[in-house]
């Protein structure tokens, strides 16, 4: 996986660009406006379970950029429309990295129409989902990362010369925006590793930990175990519409949703960890007869 995350990040930020010199051969960015560098703000939105998230989201760390994991936003829900939109807005990026699955999706179903006709043809005041006087971000680029040679990189390529420092800013990580606007902070490298070595320890883990997931990839619980990827995790979609990824030795094995509520099954898996919402555990309890 590392020549992937080392080809991936040097297509969206080549070595030669430096500050700004040159333009990603990967990212269209218009003519009248600066090349992306270090630091710039990158959308990272991939349906849950995409492999391609967690090369994209090591990618953008490894070449200095600022990942930003966000939940896709569904046409039909105004709730995600305008948490998105709002992300966008307050953290100031401008490109999207996605897979050709979703960018498929997102023609089809008409983001933008969907939100101008959701939210900013209401004309309300801004509420607590943040939707109210939310823009749609027009001039995002949109950039499709799982065309690229990713399994199979070429044999050579430059690679990048600078490795972030540990009080560079990774990543910003949003609130779901279920109960008020979206919320961001900033988190360090030092932040992520440190994070990643308390998990870790604690879980007294090596290379053939097994950890069972339910947890969407875009917040702490559920980002850090797929990016703590010396673990092997067995990633499970929790959103029953979502469209069915490949398998990929990258992020390991989708199963499907009603393992999580077999113990049993789960012991099949060798899992020494089970991370999940609240539901899951209280339907887990359900069928083992507890209160």
């Amino acid at each position: 996986m590392n020549s992937a995350v080392e080809y991936l990040a040097a297509r969206l930020l080549p070595p030669e660009g430096g500050a700004g010199k040159s333009k990603s051969p990967l990212i269209p960015i218009p003519s009248d406006q600066p090349p992306l560098e270090k630091g710039d703000r990158v959308l990272i939105v991939y349906p849950p379970c995409s492999p391609h998230f967690l090369i994209t989201f090591l990618a953008c760390l490894r070449a200095g950029l600022v990942a930003v994991p966000v939940y896709p936003p569904h046409p039909d829900r105004k709730d995600s429309l305008g948490a998105f939109a709002g992300i966008a807005r307050e953290c100031g990026a401008r490109v999207a990295l996605t897979n050709g699955e979703y960018a498929t999706s997102k023609r089809l179903g008409k983001l933008k129409n969907s939100f101008m006709k959701k939210i900013s043809s209401s004309n309300k005041k801004e509420g607590d989902d943040g939707s109210g006087d939310a823009k749609w971000p027009e001039d995002l680029v949109w950039v499709v990362t799982d065309r690229e040679p990713l399994q199979n990189p070429p044999a050579k390529f430059t690679k990048l010369e600078d490795t972030p420092g540990p009080e560079e800013i990774a990543f910003l990580q949003f609130t779901s925006g279920s109960t008020s606007a979206p919320k961001g902070v900033a988190l360090t490298h030092a932040n992520l590793s440190h994070n990643l070595f308390i998990i870790t320890d604690e879980l007294n883990a090596d290379t053939d930990t097994k950890v069972v997931s339910w947890l969407p990839q875009y917040h702490d619980m559920g980002l850090y175990p797929v990016v703590g990827s010396e673990l092997e995790f067995y990633l499970i979609d929790s959103e029953p519409d979502a469209p069915e990824p490949p398998i990929s030795p990258y992020t390991g094995k989708r199963l499907d949703s009603d393992a999580i509520l077999s113990i049993d099954e789960l012991d099949d898996f060798g899992a020494r960890e089970i991370r999940s919402s609240l539901f899951v555990h209280e339907a887990q309890g359900d069928r083992l007869g507890l209160d």
